[in-house]
């Protein structure tokens, strides 16, 4: 399971986990990863996303993946939400 995005009121001496290091490790073993790993880095996109109507759009693809029960469909629906995780690790390139 990949760290939580960084919390910046974290416990002393606890070393916060940024963003990017999780959402660099996801896309390292992306299929591998848990759907609460997905999840939690995708949560952490959705702020830094420019457009209200696809950050709308990203968190109810979300909403509808936790409300899912089949392992297989979580699965699929997380594949499709690779991109988002793609370009936001681009963005930091820039």
């Amino acid at each position: 399971m990949l760290p939580a995005p960084e919390n910046k009121r974290g416990p002393p001496g606890v070393r916060a986990v940024s963003l990017e290091d999780s959402a660099r490790s996801l896309a390292a073993d992306f299929d591998n990863a848990s759907v609460r790993d997905i999840l939690s880095v995708l949560e952490g996109v959705i702020p830094l996303l420019r457009s209200e109507s696809v950050a709308s759009y990203l968190q109810k693809k979300l909403d509808g993946l936790r409300s899912e029960t089949d392992e297989s469909e979580r699965r699929a629906k997380c594949a499709a939400l690779r991109p988002y995780v793609d370009w936001y690790l681009q963005g930091l390139q820039k």
